[in-house]
């Protein structure tokens, strides 16, 4: 009797972990591992407006990059920020507030977890191209 409930609470953990993982794959790599993860894949941010720029119509500031995270811990208390933002605040500080967009923007994501809710950690390094567009 004790082995058929050890048996079926084992079976019963391994459900729910299972069920409860990830269900996507990120694009070119692995899926996170249920109880421990640590990976990175491109990410699959994309604009999905696309303009057409003539050289007189903007002026390129330069490159500008960031590293972003945000954190979970046990799935109750979630912290940090990824993305465009952060990205928009360093062009601004980096060309002196004359940044006005961002342009071939190239994401990379690492997803760090243990147990599942217990920590997961996601960090984006994300980079463009700082523009400045001219008035006629």
């Amino acid at each position: 009797m004790k082995k058929l409930k050890l048996v079926l609470v084992v079976a019963f953990m391994l459900a729910l972990f299972v069920g409860c993982g990830p269900r996507s794959v990120p694009p070119s790599g692995v899926m996170p591992g249920m109880l421990i993860s640590s990976v990175e894949y491109p990410s699959m941010q994309s604009s999905v407006t696309n303009f057409t720029f003539k050289g007189e119509d903007i002026e390129i500031l330069g490159p500008v990059s960031v590293s972003t995270s945000s954190t979970n811990i046990l799935g109750l208390f979630a912290f940090g920020s990824n993305g465009y933002g952060e990205l928009m605040r360093e062009a601004n500080k980096k060309y002196k507030g004359e940044a006005e967009g961002l342009v071939s923007i190239v994401f990379d994501t690492k997803y760090t977890n243990v147990c599942f809710m217990l920590y997961s950690k996601v960090t984006s390094n994300v980079s463009a191209t700082a523009v400045r567009f001219k008035r006629k």
